[in-house]
């Protein structure tokens, strides 16, 4: 891994169309030149992961930012009422997506966020804040060494990493 480098660029070694989609207007600066196709989405990022999954023919990589959390937990608070129906509304638009993965004879998903919270604030050094939900789903890779223990996640790098070589042999 080269100075610099990013999952896009392991993506793209790995032999993989790569795509960025983010919701929120500051994430535009992780753009660079191992991503073909960068989309910023705003509250539509899901509807268009959506039809990309639909109609790539290409192996690729996505990379889907969403950030409708991340707008409910410092207003109303994490785990509040107004967070956890905020969640059960992106799990909802996400099914179609992932139901898509489901029935792919390979695939690989791995759903993390890019920070916590607790109250209302995020940032900060309680250990809420360092609490990230990791979700992985794989027909190819066993990920037995993974269980319920905490992760840094300067390591989902290498989890990436770790699908996409598989991908490649």
């Amino acid at each position: 891994m080269g100075k610099g480098e990013t999952i896009f660029h392991d993506a793209k070694r790995a032999g993989l169309k790569t795509y960025f989609i983010y919701s929120k207007n500051k994430l535009g600066f992780l753009e660079n030149s191992a991503i073909d196709k960068t989309i910023y989405g705003k509250d539509d990022s899901i509807l268009i992961a959506e039809k990309i999954v639909k109609e790539e023919t290409e192996p690729y990589f996505i990379f889907l930012h969403i950030s409708g959390l991340d707008e409910v937990g410092p207003k109303y608070g994490w785990l509040s009422k107004e967070y956890l129906e905020e969640f059960q509304l992106i799990d909802s638009d996400l099914q179609n997506i992932l139901e898509h993965f489901i029935a792919m004879k390979s695939s690989t998903i791995i759903i993390t966020s890019d920070h916590a919270g607790h109250d209302k604030e995020h940032g900060t050094n309680h250990p809420d804040d360092y609490k990230l939900p990791l979700i992985i789903f794989s027909k190819d890779i066993k990920f037995d060494d993974i269980s319920s223990s905490s992760y840094y996640s300067f390591q989902l790098r290498s989890l990436i990493n770790r699908a996409l070589k598989c991908r490649q042999n």
